[in-house]
Parts: C-alpha cells; structure tokens; sequence
C-alpha cells in the first residue's frame, strides 16, 4: 500500500507523463494546447479529464448557474448527437448533484492510476478522446458561443 504522500506523487508523475507525452500532439487547428487544462473559450463549458482509483474519465462539464443556460447548452450537444457519439469510447449523460454540474462523459473502468501497469492504457484511452472532441469542438464552438 501507498502512504499518501506516495500516492500524490504518483498522480503528479502520471499527469507530469501525459502532459510531455500530447506535447507535440497539434490541436485540431494546427496549433499548440494545454491538453490538461483544455480551454474551450466558452463560460461555462469545460473539457476536464480524471484519473482516479477506478477509472479515468473525459467530459464536457456544464457548470452554468443558470438553469435554464445550462439546459439551453445541453439542447444544443443534444442537436450534435450524431456528431458527439462519433466521439471514441461510449458517452452518455451524467448528473454531478454535489457540483450541480450536467456532464457528457466517457469512462474507462478497471484502471488505478496508482499501477504504472495501467498507464499506458489511460494515456491511450484519454488521448484519444480529447482529441476527438478537440476536433468536435473546433467544428462546433460557434453553436455555443451564441
């Protein structure tokens, strides 16, 4: 088992990992992108990746405080949801209460970021999606900026 501090600096060193392994990835643009803390240039719209414990995840959080804003922007992925499942991985819709939060995310399960053993399959799995959605985003964002 790990202590804590242990812990954290294996979650430093596997975020450390991804972020020199997408820095020569172009974004779909052709420029550079913080892959990590992707910005997407919309308030309220952010793409955010995880690794925890269990599992990594990609989403697209909406965080608007507005409820109606925020169903206003679900409508709007809604109306792309060919688009979207084109995405790699399977995504679907998830309620984050504690965050008040609406999320379209995908998951990949039986994963610990803690196993280095695991890497190699997280960093494919996360890599994979946020370029996609990098390439949805760059065809898409004008719809969300209205």
């Amino acid at each position: 088992m790990f202590s804590r501090q242990e812990a954290s600096q294996l979650i430093k060193e596997f975020w450390t990992v991804f972020g020199k392994y997408m820095l020569p990835v172009p974004s779909a643009e052709g420029g550079s992108v913080n892959w990590i803390n992707y910005k997407t240039g919309v308030k309220n719209i952010r793409f955010h990746m995880q690794a925890d414990e269990s599992n990594a995840t990609v989403a697209i959080e909406l965080d608007h405080k507005d409820p109606e804003l925020r169903e206003s922007a679900i409508q709007k992925f809604r109306l792309s949801n060919d688009e979207l499942q084109q995405l790699p991985g399977i995504w679907g819709w998830e309620k984050a209460e504690e965050k008040d939060t609406d999320l379209f995310i995908t998951r990949l399960s039986s994963v610990h970021i803690i196993r280095k053993t695991d890497w190699p399959q997280m960093i494919t799995f996360l890599k994979s999606a946020i370029v996609a959605l990098d390439m949805f985003w760059v065809n898409n964002k004008d719809i969300f900026e209205s």
